[in-house]
């Protein structure tokens, strides 16, 4: 029997992938892992107040394509920040950002995809 430890890392690992069809972007399918707290820190650290940069950085550190190989890089960040859609960008950061919890109906949609 395992650890208190050893059963929530295996609950976290157990969450598999977060999964948004970006419409917009010529449905651009966009995957995630899920957020840990070291994560979100880093994003949002304790001694600052979140700012315009948050959800720009969320898509550079988090946002994956189908091979999970990321989609965006830190070089993307002024072109995310000046050239795109913002409320496209801050739905998406709020998504992943959100808990992602397994949802079994989407893992038989993605199951039939493969």
């Amino acid at each position: 029997m395992g650890t208190a430890i050893d059963k929530a890392v295996d609950h976290y690992e157990s969450l598999g992938l977060g999964h948004h069809c970006v419409e917009e972007w010529d449905n651009l399918d966009v995957y995630w892992r899920p957020l840990s707290l070291w994560e979100k820190r880093s994003i949002y650290p304790p001694d600052k107040t979140p700012d315009e940069l948050a959800p720009a950085d969320v898509l550079i550190r988090k946002a994956l394509d189908r091979d999970l190989k990321p989609l965006f890089t830190v070089e993307d960040r002024e072109r995310l920040m000046r050239k795109v859609d913002q409320w496209v960008v801050q739905r998406l950061a709020v998504l992943i950002m959100a808990p992602v919890r397994p949802d079994p109906d989407e893992q038989v949609r993605q199951a039939e995809k493969n």
